[in-house]
């Protein structure tokens, strides 16, 4: 994790010159040979624009198929802890209490497909999203006993 967010912070850092386009290339190939990182796609937004969209290696190593802006990735639990901190700096902000409902923030959303997991689970404080004691699950999932 550690890895993965210093060489965000470190990718960042060298988008601030468009001139340093070539250098974040080799960095990025250097980093993912290191690191033994297959394929990877890096999209940077400065000011609301994406000034640089790129995929680097492979997206399947058996299969020898290239990563592309569209490719999903598998990403396990790597986004708990940035919406758990996202969540938070709206605490700070008092834009939301962790008291609060998480049915409070799904009001007018459209039935995508999903349902919860439990019945109480909208019900529980935000704060419980961020200790991750809570979630949703598919439609086709069996329901927990």
């Amino acid at each position: 994790m550690k890895r993965i967010v210093s060489m965000a912070v470190a990718l960042a850092v060298m988008l601030i010159t468009p001139a340093l386009a070539d250098q974040l290339d080799d960095y990025v190939k250097l980093q993912m040979e290191k690191q033994r990182i297959p394929g990877l796609s890096l999209a940077i937004v400065k000011n609301g624009q994406i000034v640089k969209l790129q995929s680097y290696g492979l997206a399947n190593i058996e299969l020898n198929i290239a990563t592309t802006p569209d490719t999903v990735f598998k990403i396990g639990s790597l986004s708990k802890p940035f919406i758990a901190t996202g969540i938070m700096l709206l605490v700070a902000d008092g834009k939301v209490a962790v008291t609060d409902k998480g049915v409070k923030f799904l009001s007018g959303v459209p039935d995508a497909g999903i349902v919860l997991r439990c019945s109480t689970c909208c019900r529980t404080p935000v704060g419980s999203r961020v200790r991750h004691r809570g979630s949703i699950r598919s439609r086709t999932s069996p329901t927990p006993t």
